[in-house]
């Protein structure tokens, strides 16, 4: 197989940039083979919840994503209602970088707070100019804050 890229370049703007870790390819082909149940019925699934279970404890459940923005959106999901929206600072990944997936595929209404650093507080939030509720039946609530840590 001829490789048309050139091996030695790197890119670190997004985990889709890279290929796959040897091992895990190889464990991907080796589980390749023959058939499983399909949406979490399979051997592979079963296994990776009692590996996760060892450092997070029992009643842990884990859902394999595709990639970077799959798990962002779903995890904003688990979190809040349908209509539930998240407050973040312009600048942040969930904003500037998701290419709209939070909205698009989950339905998550950001509301976005202006920084100058991209580092935000419980003040930044209350002086932002956001939504005011003018009827239950318009509003979407916050129910999660993007962490800031600077």
């Amino acid at each position: 197989m001829t490789t048309i890229h050139d091996l030695a370049s790197r890119g670190f703007a997004s985990d889709n940039y890279s290929g796959i870790h040897p091992e895990v390819l190889a464990a991907i082909v080796d589980a390749n083979g023959g058939h499983q149940s399909a949406y979490g019925g399979d051997a592979y699934t079963a296994r990776l919840q009692e590996v996760m279970a060892h450092p997070f404890g029992g009643g842990v459940e884990v859902y394999p994503m595709f990639n970077g923005t799959g798990a962002n959106v779903v995890g904003l999901q688990s979190m809040l209602p349908r209509w539930g929206a998240v407050v973040t600072a312009t600048t942040a990944h969930i904003n500037a970088d998701e290419g709209g997936a939070p909205e698009k595929s989950g339905g998550i209404k950001l509301l976005t707070v202006p920084t100058d650093s991209g580092c935000g507080s419980t003040w930044t939030v209350r002086a932002s100019p956001m939504p005011r509720r003018r009827s239950a039946c318009r509003f979407a609530p916050s129910r999660a804050t993007q962490a800031w840590t600077c």
